[in-house]
């Protein structure tokens, strides 16, 4: 089994990042090899909406073809990122926002589940972002497995994160 993980938070030392390693560990640790990609260090653009992945590959030269690749060898997908605003990371929306050509059947990611990793502030509102997750499992037919929602990130107190992390990853993924 393979796992890809998109970190979609520009903080490379913050919590998501630190959630998205843990996961790595983790995942590794029960024989699953693991991928870990951080969109804020690769040049992906916006989707433009023109529909030319309809018919073939998006016209955009960037990483997100990277991504997509790694996409679909494997077969978990995680994504971690901090909530803003009660929704994904700008780079994690643009990231999705990319797999486009999953509405199409063009480029279809071939992970089977997929689960999101997300932190906020003390009182934050994870179902925004759950729900946009949701919507690209459906998109691309992966089976949802769930969301680990971690309050209180913003405190920078990251006890007990590695245990939460490890926790989750067990209880989705097998032990």
């Amino acid at each position: 089994m393979k796992a890809l993980i998109i970190c979609g938070s520009a903080n490379l030392s913050g919590t998501s990042s630190a959630a998205a390693e843990y996961a790595a560990d983790s995942l590794n640790g029960i024989g699953i090899g693991t991928e870990l990609l951080f969109p804020s260090l690769m040049r992906i653009g916006h989707c433009s909406g023109c529909g030319k992945c309809r018919d073939g590959d998006c016209p955009l030269k960037d990483d997100m073809k990277i991504i997509l690749e790694k996409a679909s060898e494997s077969d978990i997908l995680i994504f971690a990122f901090p909530v803003h605003f009660s929704g994904p990371s700008s780079l994690v929306k643009t990231v999705i926002d990319r797999f486009q050509p999953c509405w199409y059947g063009k480029e279809r990611i071939h992970a089977k589940t997929a689960a999101l990793i997300c932190g906020g502030s003390p009182e934050p509102r994870f179902a925004c972002s759950v729900t946009v997750l949701r919507a690209l499992c459906i998109t691309a037919g992966m089976e949802w497995k769930g969301c680990l929602e971690i309050p209180g990130t913003d405190k920078k107190d990251a006890s007990g994160l590695r245990s939460a992390v490890d926790g989750f990853i067990a209880a989705t993924f097998g032990t």
